[in-house]
């Protein structure tokens, strides 16, 4: 990649992604990571080198991406004390005295690896799902695709998304045959969606690691919203390494419902979930709470229903994933004030160490604020209330 030696300091910048991994995207695109910028003019997604023009696995190979666009950039700014701009969502956590992806990432792969190897791919193979979560896009979800063109017609700050059927039809028998190029170096792959459970060649793909003999090296995690579950999964990670398993659930009751719009009941979650939980070819899960200001302040009544649940399961935890974008949506719009009133009902929680980590008080104690976001988010609420409940009377507190 570089001849050139590190900068002595350039651990304090440095991230293991750019060097070990690939964030493929169900269209097909491919980023830094899921938390890098997603927008422009400072966007994380691998372009060109000379044009800047996005790369995508429908056009280009695993190979041209990983060895021929702006990622080469990255890993080189990093190595030089250079903080990418794509990556200022970490630094700043890291400023208000969070606990950043990147750090954790590099508590888990260390800071020594200098030449591309790829490790870890995060593998968003389609859009294709049966849910419609209200802070995401039809990129990542083709059942939102109908309200959320009613969300971009009503809102103008609403970011257009392209939800043509042809963009997500990029995995296939050869994209699983490049990847296996790099089977022996593989240790992690996250299979994310869409709904992942729904995709028969995440399965093809499982399969082939299987009959290449490389499974028994390799930790497969998912991230699955708890709709689905089949005994014949259970036979497939039997054959891996460890199989960790995500569940979004994101509040509980009619809270959930409203936030993420499920194909099936609360109680059919509840019921996939304890299956799930019984499956012995799965090691441990981590129920993932995506956390916007909408459900931030019942986050006691959720961990009432959580901590039951994973203590079901050796080596289980739950995970707050805070809202990055859409931004009007984040924790950070809200007032210091508010964001405080909501640290000393937590500070009063009989959950109190499992609510207060470091990420949650780097947010809560924040003095950014932004109303004209706030209003945003309020406004967007509104009209995603007209196919849903009224959000007001779903979340009855004080915003």
């Amino acid at each position: 990649m570089t001849d050139r030696i590190p900068v002595k300091d350039y651990k304090d910048v440095y991230c293991p992604l750019p060097f070990n991994h690939m964030n493929m995207h169900p269209n097909g695109n491919v980023s830094l990571c899921c938390v890098a910028e997603m927008f422009p003019p400072n966007d994380g997604f691998y372009r060109g080198q000379t044009s800047r023009h996005m790369m995508n696995l429908k056009n280009h190979t695993v190979k041209e991406l990983w060895e021929k666009s702006t990622v080469t950039e990255v890993r080189e700014q990093m190595l030089q004390g250079q903080k990418p701009k794509a990556c200022e969502g970490c630094y700043k956590i890291e400023d208000n005295g969070g606990v950043s992806r990147r750090m954790t990432e590099g508590e888990r792969w260390g800071r020594g690896l200098l030449e591309p190897k790829l490790e870890f791919i995060d593998l968003r193979m389609s859009n294709l799902c049966n849910s419609k979560c209200m802070m995401c896009y039809p990129d990542s979800s083709s059942s939102l695709a109908k309200e959320y063109k009613q969300w971009e017609k009503e809102l103008d700050f609403v970011p257009n998304n392209p939800t043509e059927y042809e963009l997500f039809q990029w995995f296939d028998e050869e994209t699983i045959e490049q990847l296996l190029e790099h089977k022996d170096t593989l240790k992690y792959l996250y299979i994310n969606g869409g709904e992942p459970f729904m995709m028969p060649q995440q399965w093809k793909f499982l399969e082939r690691l299987i009959e290449e003999g490389v499974s028994k090296n390799i930790h497969v995690s998912y991230n699955t919203n708890c709709s689905i579950y089949e005994d014949r999964f259970n036979d497939i990670w039997k054959e891996f390494k460890v199989v960790t398993l995500g569940m979004s659930v994101d509040a509980i009751g009619d809270k959930n419902t409203w936030i993420r719009k499920p194909i099936n009941t609360w109680e059919s979650i509840n019921e996939n979930i304890q299956s799930l939980i019984k499956a012995d070819g799965l090691d441990h899960i981590n129920l993932t709470c995506t956390i916007q200001w909408l459900n931030l302040p019942f986050m006691e009544e959720y961990y009432d229903w959580a901590l039951p649940i994973i203590e079901q399961k050796e080596h289980s935890t739950i995970n707050q994933n805070f809202v990055t974008f859409p931004h009007y949506l984040s924790v950070n719009c809200m007032p210091l004030e508010w964001k405080q009133k909501v640290k000393c009902m937590f500070l009063d929680s009989k959950h109190r160490k499992h609510l207060l980590t470091s990420t949650m008080n780097s947010y809560l104690d924040s003095k950014e604020e932004n109303p004209l976001l706030l209003k945003q988010g309020k406004q967007f609420c509104d009209v995603v209330s007209k196919q849903r409940d009224n959000w007001r009377e779903v979340f009855p507190y004080e915003y």
